[in-house]
């Protein structure tokens, strides 16, 4: 299965989200589960700070994090796109 967290930038939510489900992933052993993320509209070229140090705090790393928009390869990709707003979904189905 593969799993695609889409938000605004790819900068913040999504990239948490990544790192979260994979470490439960990870933390459950053989599981055949692919993660990833993009943005509706990116600008910057890391995750923000704020939220490598939030996650630092649960000693899960995104210092290597660069932010991608969403393109159809990815849409195709994916078995499980997961918005972070309702907002976010509308414009992923327009």
């Amino acid at each position: 299965m593969n799993v695609l967290f889409v938000d605004d930038g790819d900068t913040c939510l999504g990239p948490m989200a990544q790192g979260l489900l994979r470490r439960g992933i990870e933390s459950k052993g053989d599981i055949d589960v692919q993660v990833d993320s993009a943005g509706l509209r990116v600008f910057d070229d890391a995750a923000s700070q704020q939220a490598v140090a939030v996650m630092k705090e649960h000693e899960i790393d995104l210092t290597g994090h660069r932010p991608k928009a969403l393109s159809s390869d990815l849409v195709r990709w994916a078995d499980l796109i997961l918005t972070m707003s309702g907002e976010q979904l509308r414009q992923l189905c327009h």
